[in-house]
């Protein structure tokens, strides 16, 4: 159903019967105070100076107000929203965010100029996608990576705010995603024809790398001291038919007894560090030191 043929709905956390202005995103309504957001946003200050083509004035039990409709996405709006007028909704590292939440933030806080809210984002997202291959294993094989649709969302965002040092780990996660998840998420289909264009060829270099630094999975058997022979064995000729190691990894410890287990994490481990040391340049980024040089430019 269009958005457009929804009765609005009030957002109740974001609906202050005090305040004077409602924005309209989609179905859903926000009343919140313009003061607040003028002082947080040069836009929002720029948009109240001047009488907005998309307001209108409104007088309800609870007052006046001025009622704007928003072209963003609703989700991205609650997010954002929350992020500035609840202080616990959106704290800095160390606390934990969903890099949904992150990436909606971040693309509102760029868009209408929240700087404090996008250096925030920026910091979360440096832990999620982390310039380090002890980083980036590490959240791997706990599966504690991002979801293939927010990794596609920072390929358009992560350039339009010149934070390309997240973008060797986008890739490398993309790189071992299937291929039809990717094309069946609606990410996917909201990107630019020549984003999706260099996605897929970035997406096959990294594949071909990591298939040559791989090539052990071949030669690999089950450990010495392997606790489930038959079954280790199984998994291992299914992986290598479908030479597919780097689709799995987060399920090793899952999948193979805990010698075995140990034995593949530690191949995969140097394997892909390999990659991972060679990744800027093949994705067209320069070096990590270009990289981490950018990343700590924008941190000062």
């Amino acid at each position: 159903m269009n958005n457009s043929s929804l009765i609005p709905e009030k957002v109740p956390e974001l609906w202050f019967t005090d305040a004077d202005v409602v924005f309209q995103a989609g179905s859903k309504l926000f009343r919140v105070h313009r003061s607040i957001l003028s002082a947080r946003s040069t836009i929002f200050n720029d948009m109240f100076s001047v009488p907005h083509p998309d307001s209108d004035r409104i007088v309800d039990a609870d007052g006046s107000y001025t009622h704007i409709h928003l072209p963003d996405d609703a989700i991205d709006v609650h997010h954002f929203f929350l992020a500035i007028f609840d202080a616990s909704y959106f704290e800095p590292p160390p606390s934990d965010q969903p890099t949904s939440v992150v990436v909606s933030i971040l693309r509102l806080a760029h868009k209408y100029d929240v700087v404090f809210l996008k250096r925030r984002a920026v910091a979360h997202l440096n832990v999620l996608f982390p310039t380090e291959w002890d980083g980036l294993w590490k959240l791997m094989i706990e599966n504690d990576h991002t979801t293939a649709a927010d990794n596609l969302s920072l390929l358009e965002l992560a350039p339009a705010i010149e934070i390309p040092w997240v973008l060797p780990a986008v890739h490398f996660l993309l790189a071992t995603t299937s291929i039809n998840l990717i094309f069946n998420l609606e990410a996917w289909n909201l990107l630019e024809a020549s984003i999706q264009r260099n996605c897929l060829i970035k997406r096959e270099n990294c594949m071909s790398e990591l298939a040559v630094s791989s090539r052990w999975i071949w030669s690999h058997t089950t450990a010495p001291s392997c606790l489930s022979v038959g079954t280790c064995t199984n998994i291992l000729g299914l992986i290598q038919k479908m030479s597919g190691i780097w689709k799995v990894v987060s399920d090793i410890p899952s999948v193979f007894c805990k010698k075995c287990s140990k034995t593949t994490q530690a191949k995969c481990y140097t394997s892909g560090a390999q990659v991972w040391d060679g990744l800027p340049k093949l994705i067209g980024l320069g070096s990590w030191e270009d990289l981490n040089s950018a990343k700590k430019s924008f941190d000062n």
